[in-house]
């Protein structure tokens, strides 16, 4: 059984002013951020980890490598730990770009992974086939020992919801994950299935959401 941390870097700049940032090297991460990261590394000094993964934009390393030196371990760098691409829209912040790129994510959210970001961005099926081989490989790697594997918001809301068994579709639409939030999975035999979404088991949050 492989047990996968899959974590949200910590605030940045573009997250503070509600700008779009996805493509490489991207920001780095602000003062709040850099002191999220360092209490993440902290909660997470009592689990022994096997192994620290990270996305190579600035933001992500720079929270593995919180993480990272306090379990005296090396982030290592994943290309495929990359946030989704939102092509031309990148860099705006206005409501006319994020409409684009949320009908794109909602679709993705519910199955629906024929779907573009704007005229250049991902594709959904590109998206989730890259982040399926990923958790493939690394679970395989790892069978024992919790793995960290630092990435990006949309990358892991729609990567984790079109792989974990245990979860309907449309749990993760408009579930945005927050700065330095963890998304645990648990790999076995090939399977895949979600524990927790921000400490809440996703059971729980589904019938929350249906008594409401």
């Amino acid at each position: 059984m492989s047990r996968l941390l899959m974590i949200r870097h910590g605030e940045t700049a573009h997250n503070a002013d509600g700008r779009l940032s996805t493509a490489a090297p991207g920001g780095p991460l602000t003062d709040l951020g850099l002191e999220q990261a360092e209490r993440l590394a902290e909660t997470l000094a009592t689990t022994p980890l096997e192994a620290v993964y990270t996305s190579p934009l600035i933001r992500a390393r720079q929270t593995a490598d919180a993480i990272a030196r306090r379990q005296g371990l090396s982030a290592i760098p994943r290309a495929d730990l990359a946030e989704i691409s939102t092509g031309e829209l990148d860099g705006r912040a206005d409501d006319e770009a994020f409409d684009v790129l949320n009908r794109a994510l909602d679709a993705w959210c519910q199955c629906e992974y024929e779907v573009r970001i704007g005229r250049d961005g991902d594709l959904g099926t590109d998206v989730c086939r890259r982040f399926g081989e990923l958790v493939e490989e690394v679970a395989r790697r790892h069978p024992l020992r919790p793995v960290a594997l630092v990435s990006h918001g949309g990358l892991l809301q729609v990567g984790v919801s079109s792989l974990a068994e245990n979860l309907p579709p449309g749990f993760a639409l408009r579930r945005f994950i927050r700065n330095t939030g963890i998304v645990e999975l648990e790999c076995v035999g090939g399977r895949v299935r979600c524990l927790s979404w921000e400490g809440a088991e996703p059971a729980t949050l589904v019938k929350t959401e249906r008594r409401v």
